[in-house]
């Protein structure tokens, strides 16, 4: 019952924050197009400072766990391919490809997570975790950014294609944080706690954005593609990819952290990155909403599955 408990108090703020945004554009106090506004700064300004703040107050030396995040790298790759090879084929339409894609693999662990491994291990080394987010979160936005690249109208070469991935904020935000990480150079604390201040901003607007443009009537338009993406996102990805880590004796604090990753609902950021990067941002924000109202009882339940078998 606790963990459901928890899975419901991490997702509160969430909705929250997503109906306040609803409210707004209902009182006609922000327009639609003023959350695009809003999420479009999101996407260039808040949301990349976040980023490097989580990567660049990561302790490299005390935390380093190769073997959890080379499998967490490796699992990512090979989702991602599986994913390229088989969505096409269940999703017809090209726009809605790289979106739903995103919904299977991306997750909100940099927060959902967090919560989950530091309720369940409050004395744990969260810095392993933060350390984890640290090269995983931008391979996603590397990784988001490339596929929609890849589904866009225009005709890149390779060399455009890869300029066009390094100067994406986020990615480009994540390889300055990994560059201060790996040097150990130190920002002066001025400079340090207005980045802080700013990226405090990322989650809170991400939400408020995608409440504001949130349409409820439009959910019936997207069953096929809200299928896929939320039992892609909520249930395979963590059944194959907890099974593996199981197989190979990982267990305790570092099992759960996997199973944060793999089970968490999808990130936030997925939805200003849809609507910047040309995708169906539409679906992108429903599959946010959608994967963290059912997480609370899925979270719940591979919680119990794990803790009831001895795993963690």
């Amino acid at each position: 019952m606790q963990y459901l408990i928890l899975s419901i108090e991490v997702i509160l703020p969430i909705f929250f924050m997503l109906a306040l945004g609803y409210l707004i554009r209902e009182l006609n106090l922000v327009t639609v197009s003023g959350f695009k506004m809003f999420s479009r700064v999101t996407f260039y300004i808040f949301i990349p400072a976040l980023l490097f703040i989580n990567i660049y107050k990561s302790n490299l030396a005390n935390s380093l766990n190769i073997r959890l995040i080379a499998y967490a790298i490796i699992s990512l790759f090979i989702m991602c391919v599986i994913l390229y090879i088989l969505i096409p084929r269940i999703i017809k339409d090209r726009w809605d490809q790289p979106v739903v894609m995103q919904g299977i693999y991306r997750s909100n662990f940099i927060i959902y997570g967090m919560c989950i491994i530091q309720a369940i291990y409050p004395d744990g080394d969260m810095g392993m975790v933060a350390l984890l987010s640290a090269f995983v979160v931008p391979l996603y936005s590397v990784v988001t950014v490339l596929l929609f690249e890849m589904y866009s109208d225009k005709k890149n070469n390779k060399k455009d294609l890869f300029f066009n991935v390094i100067k994406s904020p986020m990615v480009f935000s994540g390889i300055l944080g990994l560059f201060f990480l790996l040097t150990r150079l130190e920002i002066p604390e001025i400079l340090l706690s207005q980045i802080e201040s700013i990226s405090k901003l990322a989650t809170p607007i991400a939400l408020l954005c995608l409440g504001g443009t949130f349409k409820i009537q439009a959910l019936k338009h997207h069953k096929k593609p809200l299928l896929v993406a939320c039992t892609g996102r909520l249930i395979i990805v963590p059944l194959v990819f907890l099974s593996i880590a199981i197989l190979m004796g990982i267990r305790g604090i570092e099992l759960v952290t996997l199973m944060a990753m793999y089970a968490a609902p999808v990130a936030s950021s997925s939805f200003p990155m849809a609507q910047e990067l040309g995708g169906n941002a539409e679906l992108a924000g429903e599959i946010v909403v959608i994967t963290s109202l059912l997480s609370i009882a899925t979270v719940f339940s591979w919680v119990l599955i794990l803790s009831s078998s001895g795993m963690i």
